[in-house]
C-alpha cells in the first residue's frame, strides 16, 4: 500500500507541477520541452528490449523509471559518445587482471555465501530490494 501512495504522490507532484507551468507560462515554452523529452524517452525505451511493451512503459514513464526518463536525453548522449562493445561482453573477453579479480570476488561471496544470505534476510523484508557491493 505504501508503493502505491507513494508513486500516487509522485505522479501527481510531476502533474501538479505541469499544472502550474501551463497555467504560468505560453503553451510553445511548455509543450516543446514535453514533446522533446516524450520523444527522447520513447527513444530510449525502443532502442532496449524489455519483453511486453505496455508495462515497459508504464513502468518507464511513471513507475521507477521517472527518473530514467527525466535523464533520458544524458543517457542517450553517453551513448552517442561511448564506444560500442559489439553485444554483451564475456569474463573470457576481459583482460588476465580483471579475470583474475572477478574470480577472486565470486570465490568470496561462494565461500560466504550463507553468511551473505543471513545478513540479508535479517535486515530486508521481503518486499524490498537489495543491491549487493563490493568494495575493493
Amino acid at each position: 500500500m505504501r508503493r502505491t501512495i507513494r508513486k500516487a504522490v509522485k505522479i501527481g507532484a510531476v502533474m501538479a507541477v505541469l499544472a502550474v507551468l501551463f497555467w504560468a507560462l505560453p503553451l510553445w515554452a511548455v509543450a516543446v520541452p514535453v514533446l522533446v523529452y516524450l520523444l527522447f524517452g520513447i527513444i530510449d525505451v525502443a532502442r532496449n528490449d524489455m519483453g511486453g511493451v505496455a508495462p515497459v512503459l508504464k513502468r518507464y514513464f511513471f513507475g521507477n523509471g521517472l527518473l530514467t526518463w527525466a535523464l533520458s536525453p544524458f543517457n542517450l548522449l553517453m551513448d552517442l559518445l561511448s564506444k560500442r562493445t559489439g553485444g554483451i561482453l564475456r569474463v573470457s573477453d576481459l583482460p588476465a587482471d580483471m579475470q583474475e579479480e572477478i574470480e577472486i570476488m565470486l570465490a568470496a561471496v561462494r565461500r560466504e555465501k550463507d553468511g551473505i544470505v543471513a545478513r540479508i534476510e535479517a535486515r530486508n523484508t521481503p518486499s524490498e530490494r537489495v543491491m549487493l557491493m563490493y568494495k575493493w
